[in-house]
């Protein structure tokens, strides 16, 4: 069985975008950038481009952040499964006019297992978590968040690589993120090397592997493997989830499932998501040291060069001193008058929007009320900077206050 698409995407806003739940990154924002176009209200006077807009923006920040996207997944996953109808045709509407409501009830509590159940008596219609890279079904999917940091002169920008992998192919995917971080993540600036060396740490270790998340994953497979009649690889899967929850709750209810279904042997297998246990954590071990190595050389190069050069400038013989000029006329002096000194040259304060939508407030913090909405490569005018919030002001003069992590250097152009 395949999850619904109700259920996979509980807000719809993977449908919005156009995109599956699998999507990369960049391709969620390549989405938002083509529809934009067509239901932007400057480019589409519909009665109904706005509205339009506003839902696809919606959809856009929440899986354009890779926390809010794990959050809105974990959300799907704890979701209980669509109950298998016995016929395409539906229930028959009943003289009232809400048979269908009523036929939808009827149905979800016939689908509910009685409490005295056992726990897999349902499961053969809960569908199997696969590896997004592969389409392996395992016994230990995560999801997993690696970081690529990619530098450009003036500005970095952060990439986050996410999905539910097997460990192979997370292994993969964190080391491809890694090189890519190493070689272009250093040469921007200010901000290239903190993020490109926060980056390299992030996938040693593994990646960020929320907990309530991969809890709500092992749970489904857990369920699944029931249906398949694998009560091994269930147990195995719930005793994961019960070390990865960080819910009280939850957890809960994760034990009593797994006290249901007993003590079990102990043909569990290993975790495979230890990090001595993997190659990849050796290789950017060994990316990290030989990097470090090879920084430390070219660094020790440059100073002993540097040094070298400051020695042969104080050996070398000082020219002599040559004859006195004349002072001035005095006439000269009385004439000509001296230049003022020219000012240097105030820094800029030109900023722009770098992102899709942006909500103006009238205080720093998302508690404060919206005043206004700019929209990306709009320039603005930066006034102060408070606490993550920048004050600003519009090209129209309004003042306000927006997020600084949605703003970036220089004027706008149309062509971002």
């Amino acid at each position: 069985m395949v999850d619904s698409p109700e259920r996979k995407d509980p807000m719809g806003y993977y449908a919005r975008l156009g995109v599956p739940s699998t999507a990369t990154a960049e391709r969620i924002k390549l989405a938002f950038r083509q529809q934009a176009k067509h239901v932007h209200p400057d480019h589409n006077t519909g009665a109904g481009a706005k509205d339009a807009f506003q839902r696809l923006n919606e959809a856009y920040q929440v899986l354009s952040d890779p926390v809010t996207r794990a959050q809105y997944d974990a959300r799907a996953q704890e979701l209980p499964p669509a109950p298998a109808s016995p016929s395409s045709s539906g229930p028959a509407p009943s003289p009232s006019g809400g048979g269908a409501a009523a036929g939808r009830t009827r149905s979800s509590r016939a689908a509910r297992p009685s409490p005295g159940a056992s726990p897999g008596a349902a499961d053969k219609s809960v569908a199997a978590i696969a590896c997004s890279g592969c389409g392996t079904v395992t016994a230990q999917p995560r999801y997993v968040t690696y970081w690529r940091v990619i530098s450009y002169g003036i500005g970095t920008r952060r990439q986050p690589v996410q999905g539910v992998f097997c460990r192979s192919c997370a292994d993969r995917r964190g080391l491809k993120a890694s090189l890519t971080t190493w070689a272009l993540g250093w040469w921007g600036v200010p901000w290239g090397p903190y993020w490109t060396v926060k980056a390299l740490w992030q996938n040693l270790k593994g990646g960020e592997k929320p907990g309530d998340l991969n809890a709500a994953l092992l749970r489904q497979q857990a369920l699944y493997f029931l249906g398949a009649s694998k009560p091994a690889l269930a147990r195995s899967a719930l005793d994961q989830a019960i070390r990865l929850v960080e819910r009280p709750e939850m957890r809960q209810k994760l034990e009593k499932m797994r006290i249901l279904l007993g003590a079990g042997g102990r043909e569990s297998p290993p975790d495979r998501w230890r990090p001595l246990a993997s190659w990849a954590f050796y290789l950017h071990v060994l990316l990290i040291v030989g990097g470090a190595v090879g920084a430390w050389t070219v660094v020790d190069q440059l100073a002993l060069i540097a040094g070298q050069a400051l020695i042969a400038a104080s050996q070398a013989p000082a020219l002599p001193p040559g004859p006195a000029l004349p002072p001035p006329p005095s006439r000269l002096a009385a004439t000509v008058p001296s230049s003022p000194p020219v000012p240097a040259p105030p820094p800029s304060i030109l900023w722009h929007v770098s992102t899709g939508t942006l909500v103006l407030r009238d205080g720093p913090g998302a508690a404060h009320a919206a005043v206004g909405r700019l929209y990306q490569s709009d320039t603005v005018e930066l006034l102060a900077r408070i606490d993550g919030w920048a004050r600003i002001k519009t090209a129209g003069g309004q003042t306000g206050f927006v997020a600084q992590q949605f703003l970036a250097a220089g004027a706008g152009t149309d062509d971002e």
